[in-house]
């Protein structure tokens, strides 16, 4: 049993990988619409058509919040950057009592 979370086994020593930081999916999805909109809003002002393109992403937001489903969110799980391989929690677990064998 790990008692105290990982927080405790982190202070007592114990080794802890961290896979790289990604941002998550929303807020990938925040960051690429909003780049969408403030970029075509500002782009109309020479090519005035171009306003329909913020007005279409957020029609797209309003489909996602209502039916809380999100395309771009589903192809952006697609990315590689965004398949992280984990391990299976058997292997967790494993590893977890081999490490507090050996610091014991």
């Amino acid at each position: 049993m790990l008692a105290g979370g990982l927080r405790a086994w982190e202070q007592a020593g114990g080794e802890l990988k961290r896979g790289r930081r990604v941002w998550s999916a929303e807020r990938q999805v925040r960051f690429i619409t909003g780049s969408i909109v403030v970029i075509s809003i500002l782009l109309s002002a020479f090519v005035p058509a171009l306003k329909w393109i913020a007005l279409f992403i957020g029609l797209g937001l309003i489909v996602a919040a209502w039916t809380n489903y999100c395309g771009l969110e589903q192809l952006l799980a697609r990315l590689p950057w965004n398949r992280a391989t984990r391990p299976s929690p058997d292997v967790v677990i494993e590893q977890l009592i081999a490490a507090s064998r050996g610091s014991a």
